[in-house]
């Protein structure tokens, strides 16, 4: 099994978030990062098995979020996923579950995947 290692382009801008934390320090959740997108779990990075990480990307277990985006069941509205990563051995598993279809969450194991899953019901309505 091959994990991919990629070069971090130096060039690139990035966008800068302010995280909240309460008073011993934790970080307080959710985490808004855009209109469409808020974090509500960081996760745990583990650095001992390659494909939760490389030099360009992190798969944190327990890592959770919600993105708006095209339903995958009403043309033309918008439904909240709920995004997370999960421990699914030698690498890791992605898993999101539309809001409007909560008890058929799709899983891959690429988060790629998920998204190509997603896209593809789209497209189909």
């Amino acid at each position: 099994m091959k994990c991919g290692a990629t070069k971090i382009d130096m060039q690139k801008k990035f966008t800068r978030i302010t995280v909240d934390r309460d008073l011993e320090g934790n970080i307080v959740y959710p985490i808004n990062v855009s209109p469409t997108l808020q974090i509500l779990n960081l996760g745990i990075v583990d650095y001992e098995r390659a494909c939760y990480h490389s030099e360009k990307n992190l798969f944190p277990l327990g890592w959770k979020s919600v993105r708006k985006s095209t339903s995958m069941f009403s043309l033309g509205k918008q439904d909240s996923y709920i995004c997370e990563i999960l421990d699914g051995g030698q690498k890791p598993l992605f898993k999101v579950t539309a809001g409007e279809d909560p008890s058929n969450p799709i899983m891959q194991s690429s988060s790629s995947g998920v998204w190509i899953q997603i896209c593809s019901r789209v497209n189909e309505l």
